[in-house]
């Protein structure tokens, strides 16, 4: 059976945020093994890096939404899918991405307003999804950017995920200017393209 090694992107939306840090200009260049990428200044966004493969995760609260901004490495582990092209590679992980949010906390999420597509970012190809998933309590929307690196023969992706949720009832429109901090981030990625060589 295929296998794509998919780390949860569900970024939780209560739990603590001691541990972020304020923004500021030295240390809003991310270094990686795999990618670096740039975090807009003067945003109010706090950062933090997961355990796991190269995770960081950004979060910014203005008393109505919760923000978060995950940057992941997502490995792919099984040559056939290694194989795949990048649009079908980006198909597949966006079908895990939707059947393990259906799955979320027991099955309590639905789904709604599901669209993908490619979007030109850096002067780079990414492969979008975008969503809201609600349940009776929570709502939250979410945007993905998935930088693939090669057409064909591409053993990892990065991920660059928005997350907005409401701390009071039910998800305002999308905030543009947090939209707008994503892309950045999404467009300033620079991989080191041997990471992504099977």
């Amino acid at each position: 059976m295929l296998r794509l090694l998919v780390l949860s992107t569900l970024l939780t939306m209560n739990s603590a945020c001691a541990s972020h840090r304020p923004i500021d200009a030295d240390n809003n260049v991310v270094r990686m093994p795999s990618h670096t990428f740039t975090i807009p200044l003067d945003r109010g966004w706090m950062g933090q890096e997961l355990p796991g493969p190269q995770q960081t995760q950004l979060q910014f609260e203005d008393g109505l939404n919760l923000y978060r901004v995950g940057v992941f490495l997502r490995p792919v582990e099984d040559p056939e899918m290694q194989a795949l092209p990048a649009d079908e590679l980006a198909a597949l992980y966006f079908r895990l991405e939707e059947k393990r949010m259906r799955k979320a906390d027991g099955g309590r999420y639905e789904l709604r307003d599901l669209v993908t597509g490619t979007e030109e970012l850096g002067g780079r190809l990414f492969h979008t999804c975008s969503y809201t998933s609600a349940a009776d309590d929570f709502a939250a929307q979410t945007f993905l950017f998935l930088r693939i690196p090669f057409e064909q023969g591409n053993a990892a992706a990065v991920a660059v995920e928005l997350r907005q949720a409401s701390l009071h009832g039910p998800p305002l429109e999308a905030d543009p200017a947090r939209l707008a901090d994503a892309r950045a981030i999404a467009a300033s990625l620079v991989l080191e393209e041997a990471s992504f060589v099977p």
